[in-house]
């Protein structure tokens, strides 16, 4: 009965001492009493209290680009009785795009004193433009959990204390001692309770984009500019320069004899000059602009450069208003990687064809993985004589909606194996797939390209041209090849081709051209000069427009095959047969009242062995 009576006596002193610790948490508020923000290159500006409302500090945040960064000098006011450590645990920043750090781990802010923290802010992302508007806030508030002070490890141990002696009365049966310890226990209730309040704070900050502008020059007149800043006669953006190896932001202005009109690449209309000069074997770039805009002409600006063997420095660089990047890196033929290029914002490009063309240390294109490509028409020749390129990795969600012409895109990437990257490619508007993937001679399997829409696209030709590691056509068999007018060359020197099956039912009712298609020329790379091939089903097509035999199956020795000659307006059957028709294979050409005479041409006697067989009269 004794021991009830004590707790109920314990929670009776309990209350008042609780109640008592929470009126106290008003009055142990940290104050913001003045925010300094500080920006990388040293300009500030200082807000008053007349910036802070209720404890908020409302900020127009000026953010620049990716990677640079702004310092709050923070004073802070703490208006309590206790001593706090602020951390930078202490804030939760509610946005994606910056990351924030105190200059130090910790500070103290002894009570009732000021002190000034540093918070530096980094603009890590940079906003969509679906996701940005002059409403978009940054908040950064305080933690939920109460900032620790430097008494709160000396509560803990009155806790324990005080747990420790009600144990010992428990257990007790001296009650003089029991109120000695009663009287303790009642004198740290206060103490254990004083270090759970809370302290409040909150920033809110508008996030605005306020750049200087300034726009470089047509990109061909800064390439030609660079190479005759570095002692080239050049007058021309096709001319090779091999003294520039660097191209490099300058932290510091240029002095007045780099400031003429030689070393200008701006346009006229740019609000801020950007300067370029020459110094061993660097070109430097200087602007009040720290993000200058590419031209919306960017093609061919740094072609040829040929010793030029980072693209690092270009990260800075505005691509938003960019339309044209033809040719832009054209023949760097020291770039083995497109680091610095990860992030440039190419949603307004629609040219890049020849992009990076020739660039042929080239090992791997990850780095333009977040390249939104969606207005983009043209990509000719864009990944073209790439010769140690190994992956197409990067490519998987690019959005092609758009493009039109994807003509030697990866003509003469010799080491590429795999399709897979490209496979859920949207190639609907394509028209032109010629020399897409010639020469691309470790290519072993079509598969990934099993779904691809081709129904727009008319020019096929010397689209797998020595391809020579093909054995299989397996992947092209849902192909709608309804628009399609040249197959010239397209599988031609496919050397080791054995299974053509996936071909056989292709609509090929509007092609005019079949020359070289399967043909084997005498300088391939290889030993062998002629295709084994064993089977060619292509009796159900429909020859109707075709102009062009043009050595279409003459090295196919071995090979078994039908199909029908119905266009009476053919132009070019030269050399059609070929070698086909001195071997063990079988050819039936068959024919319409039309075209029997120029089929009878087309198997003169000069056949000798006579495996090349007139078939039937057909409709």
């Amino acid at each position: 009965m004794k021991k009830k009576v004590l707790l109920v006596i314990l929670l009776l002193l309990l209350f008042p001492s609780m109640v008592l610790a929470k009126d106290t948490c008003n009055n142990n508020d940290i104050k913001i009493e003045e925010i300094t923000i500080e920006e990388k290159e040293g300009n500030t500006e200082e807000l008053t209290p007349v910036n802070i409302d209720n404890n908020k500090i409302n900020l127009n945040l000026e953010m620049y680009n990716v990677g640079e960064s702004i310092t709050y000098k923070i004073k802070v006011k703490n208006n309590s009785n206790n001593d706090y450590y602020f951390t930078k645990d202490s804030f939760n920043l509610n946005t994606d795009y910056i990351e924030y750090s105190l200059l130090n781990d910790s500070e103290v802010i002894k009570s009732n004193e000021e002190k000034e923290i540093e918070l530096k802010i980094i603009y890590k992302e940079k906003i969509p433009e679906d996701e940005f508007n002059e409403n978009n806030m940054m908040s950064i508030t305080l933690s939920d959990t109460p900032l620790s002070n430097p008494s709160t490890k000396r509560t803990s141990s009155l806790l324990l204390l005080v747990t420790f002696i009600i144990m010992i009365m428990f257990i007790n049966r001296n009650k003089k001692l029991n109120k000695v310890l009663i009287g303790i226990i009642i004198c740290s209730i206060p103490l254990s309770i004083k270090a759970s309040c809370t302290v409040n704070l909150e920033i809110n900050a508008n996030i605005t984009i306020n750049e200087k502008e300034a726009t470089f020059l047509p990109g061909t007149e800064v390439n030609t500019k660079m190479k005759q800043l570095a002692g080239n006669d050049s007058t021309s953006h096709g001319n090779q320069d091999t003294n520039i190896v660097a191209i490099k932001y300058s932290s510091t202005e240029p002095i007045d004899s780099n400031k003429e009109e030689k070393n200008l690449v701006s346009t006229s209309e740019s609000p801020y000059p950007i300067y370029m000069w020459y110094e061993e074997g660097t070109i430097y770039w200087w602007s009040e602009a720290k993000r200058p805009n590419l031209n919306e002409d960017a093609s061919y600006m740094f072609s040829n450069l040929t010793n030029l063997d980072s693209l690092l420095s270009l990260s800075k660089f505005n691509t938003s208003n960019t339309k044209n990047m033809t040719g832009l890196f054209f023949n760097l033929m020291k770039i083995n990687d497109l680091s610095g290029l990860e992030n440039w914002d190419v949603s307004n490009v629609e040219n890049l064809a020849a992009t990076f063309m020739s660039t042929t240390s080239l090992t791997s294109i990850e780095a333009l993985e977040k390249w939104n490509v969606k207005n983009v028409t043209n990509t000719t020749s864009m990944f073209a004589y790439l010769r140690n390129l190994e992956s197409l990795d990067g490519l998987e969600t690019w959005n092609t909606s758009n493009v039109k012409y994807m003509s030697g895109m990866f003509l003469y990437a010799e080491k590429i194996q795999s399709l897979e990257p490209i496979r859920n490619w949207d190639t609907s508007n394509v028209t032109r797939f010629s020399t897409m993937f010639a020469y691309n001679n470790a290519l072993s399997s079509l598969e990934p390209l099993r779904d691809w829409n081709v129904s727009n696209a008319t020019n096929y030709s010397s689209m797998f041209n020595h391809c020579i590691s093909l054995t299989s056509l397996q992947g092209l068999e849902k192909w709608n090849t309804s628009s399609a007018i040249s197959f010239g060359s397209m599988f031609h020197n496919c050397v080791n081709l054995m299974d053509a099956s996936a071909i056989s039912n292709w609509d090929i009712s509007n092609v005019e051209i079949l020359g070289y298609m399967f043909n084997i020329s005498n300088d391939v790379a290889t030993t062998q000069k002629y295709s084994s091939l064993p089977k060619l089903d292509i009796k159900n097509w429909d020859t109707s427009k075709v102009k062009n035999y043009a050595y279409f199956i003459e090295s196919l020795r071995y090979v078994e095959t039908e199909f029908t000659v119905r266009n009476p307006n053919v132009e070019s059957y030269g050399g059609m047969l070929g070698d086909c028709a001195n071997k063990g294979g079988k050819i039936t050409i068959n024919y319409t009242a039309e075209t029997e005479a120029i089929v009878d041409e087309m198997i003169k006697t000069k056949y000798k062995n006579g495996n090349v067989v007139k078939g039937s009269l057909v409709e």
